[in-house]
Parts: C-alpha cells; structure tokens; sequence
C-alpha cells in the first residue's frame, strides 16, 4: 500500500503454492530459500518484513494441516462422509484462523471456504432422499443463486465443456442431426 506495508491476497497464496509444489523435488530449506529470494526480488521494507512472517507462519500452517489430515483419516467410520467433511472443514477453518488474522485470512481462503461450503451444502441436497426430483432441483437452482458472481464465473467457465456435452447429447437423444 502507499505506506509500504504487504497487502495479502490470493497472489502470495499462489506464489508460495507455486514453490511449495515442489517439495519431494527438492527439500524444504531449499524451497524456502527461493521463496525468500522471490520475496527479496519483488518487496521492500516493510511489506518484505511482513510478507516473510506471512511466509513463516503459511509453513507452519501448512505442517500442521498435513499432520490433521493423517489425524482425519484416523477419524471413526460410525459419522456419515458429509458429517466427516463437515467436521473436516471445521477443523481446518479453526487451523487457519489461529495462523492467520482477518486481513490474511479473507483474501487467502475466503473464496476457497465458500466454495467448499456450496459443495457441502450441494452433497448434502443431492444426497437428501427425503427430496422429491422437484424440490431438489429448486434447493440446487437456489443454492446456485446465493454464490458470488466471481464463482458463478468460475463454475460457468469449468462447466462449459460438459454443459455442451450434455446439450448435444439430448439434442442427438431427441432425433437432432449430426449437423
């Protein structure tokens, strides 16, 4: 910002994601290095400072999320998979807020957690028998309409192929020709 000071947001995410997607090919150390070095290349004074505990505390973070993610898979086969994922994403809210204060924490997982959220809560409408065909299809379309336009876009962008896919196929499946 104007005082100098790391304005956090999805780009350092994606630039530590980046580096750290190497480890198994290098080690540890020597990724943290070259984040250091990226760092070094790109900021000054105060935001280097702050972009280098944001570093620090993002590994910490990220050790401590693999260590849950072997207690998980420990977790009782009696809960149902929604209510493991559920308490999943619990878990790893509740890690991320003690790593990481609201300034970091909106820009860094924000639309990752609504994300997560609207396909929890989109598992758990299909997965409702007690749902008729209708009333399912207006939980989802009304599901849909509460996501923020940024994801809207996403979601249209990924799903463009099989929306094609699937409007071909009913067209073929209702006599359409090749053409």
């Amino acid at each position: 910002n104007e005082n100098g000071n790391l304005i956090p947001n999805e780009e350092i995410k994606h630039l530590f994601e980046f580096y750290l997607s190497a480890i198994g090919e290098a080690p540890l150390d020597q990724i943290i290095t070259r984040i250091q070095h990226e760092l070094n290349t790109q900021l000054n004074p105060p935001a280097l400072d702050q972009a280098l505990a944001l570093l620090k505390r993002y590994i910490d973070y990220k050790i401590e999320l693999a260590e849950l993610e072997n207690d998980s898979e420990l977790l009782s086969s009696s809960l149902s998979d929604i209510d493991r994922i559920k308490h999943q994403k619990s878990q790893l809210h509740n890690l991320r807020t003690r790593y990481f204060d609201t300034a970091e924490y909106e820009p860094l997982f924000e639309q990752e957690e609504i994300y997560d959220s609207y396909m929890l809560n989109r598992l758990t409408i299909v997965s409702n028998k007690q749902l008729n065909t209708a009333e399912r299809t207006q939980q989802l379309e009304s599901l849909e309409a509460s996501l923020p336009q940024q994801i809207k876009t996403i979601r249209d962008d990924v799903s463009r192929h099989a929306n094609l896919y699937d409007t071909t196929t009913k067209m073929k499946n209702d006599g359409a020709s090749k053409e």
